[in-house]
């Protein structure tokens, strides 16, 4: 494996905290292949991969953003709408990811 625990999976309108490869065996379980398509994995180092563990393309810092805020606001936090551009770093900070 190319990267390790924890990391972040960003799907079409969705993030989703992986902690450890069960986290990651029962989300994966629960899309379709072509979702599966559509993610991307974000390590704390920066570093995006395909669900096979390949280099892509990475998600831009404002798009990031987007989705840790999206995620945050469903769990039910507020004063969301400053944050505009994140870096992975931060995104796994704000996200209280050790």
């Amino acid at each position: 494996m190319h990267t390790y625990f924890p990391y972040l999976i960003c799907s079409d309108n969705e993030l989703e905290i992986i902690n450890e490869q069960r986290d990651l065996d029962d989300y994966l379980h629960s899309l379709t292949a072509e979702q599966q398509q559509h993610c991307v994995i974000l390590n704390k180092q920066g570093e995006y991969f395909d669900l096979a563990f390949n280099l892509a393309t990475p998600l831009t810092n404002i798009e990031l953003a987007r989705r840790v805020t999206q995620h945050l606001a469903q769990e039910g936090h507020c004063c969301l709408t400053k944050i505009t551009s994140l870096t992975a770093s931060q995104a796994f900070d704000l996200l209280g990811i050790k």
